[in-house]
Parts: structure tokens; C-alpha cells; sequence
């Protein structure tokens, strides 16, 4: 059990670093670079199959059979986290945020940070602000 938290901790240091790719990693690919990093002449550890894809369904937070860097860099324990972000970023690409989703974005993370802490009122009159075309929704060019 130690040495399979001791790899996974490896395989996550070095999954930020190695084989970045925009799409994420398949199973086979995560089991074939988990079985390397096992056979590392120094850190290595013992390879198991069944334990590699397990750990790969825990990652893997959406379910949609990639591992994101994000992902990998969660490393399970804040895989509802990780889902959570990619959720986000998916409400926040085509037509653009509401204002109710983008004063509640925002609320979250003043929770986050006691330091900023702007009223749900200034929030609006932000959105308001930056939603240059009036259409009552921010795209990522009026966000800049």
C-alpha cells in the first residue's frame, strides 16, 4: 500500500511535466506510462495492471475516458474539484457567461478569499460594465 501511494505521488509529480497533450490521456496510455515509471531503475515499484486502471477511473473525475493535466494533477483527491473546474470552463466557452452564472462565480470565490469581499450588488454593476453589447452575456473578448 505505501509503495503504491509513494508511485502515485511519482506518477503525479512527473504527469505535469511529461506527455502535456491538449487532450488528455487514454487508459492504455496511463497504464503504459504507469508500467514505466514502475520500471524506473531507482523509484520503481512493483506493476499492477488491475490497481493502474483503477487509479486511472479514480483521475479520471468527468468520466470521459481522458485524463486532462488538471486532472492528473488533482490526483484524485480533489477530483470533484477538478470536475467542477472543467464544468466551468465548459459553461464559459461559446456564447458566453449570464450574469446570474457570472455574479455566482464570483460569489464562490469570495467565500474562498475573505479578503474580497464585494456585495452581490457591485458584482452585477461590474458585469454590467464589462457586457459591452448589452446582450446580457460576457465572452471571453469583453472579459479583457
Amino acid at each position: 500500500m505505501k509503495k503504491w501511494i509513494m508511485a502515485s505521488v511519482f506518477i503525479i509529480c512527473f504527469a505535469a511535466v511529461a506527455h502535456a497533450e491538449e487532450k488528455g490521456w487514454t487508459k492504455e496510455k496511463y497504464v503504459k506510462q504507469t508500467k514505466k515509471w514502475a520500471e524506473h531503475p531507482t523509484k520503481g515499484f512493483k506493476f499492477n495492471k488491475a490497481k493502474a486502471e483503477a487509479k486511472f477511473d479514480e483521475l479520471d473525475a468527468d468520466g470521459d475516458g481522458l485524463l486532462t493535466a488538471e486532472e492528473r494533477e488533482a490526483g484524485g483527491k480533489n477530483a470533484k474539484k477538478a470536475k467542477k473546474a472543467k464544468e466551468a470552463k465548459k459553461a464559459d466557452k461559446g456564447d458566453g457567461m449570464t450574469k446570474n452564472e457570472w455574479v455566482k462565480k464570483r460569489m464562490e470565490w469570495t467565500r474562498k478569499d475573505p479578503k474580497w469581499n464585494p456585495s452581490k450588488e457591485k458584482l452585477e454593476a461590474k458585469f454590467d460594465k464589462l457586457d459591452k453589447n448589452g446582450d446580457g452575456k460576457l465572452t471571453d473578448d469583453e472579459r479583457e
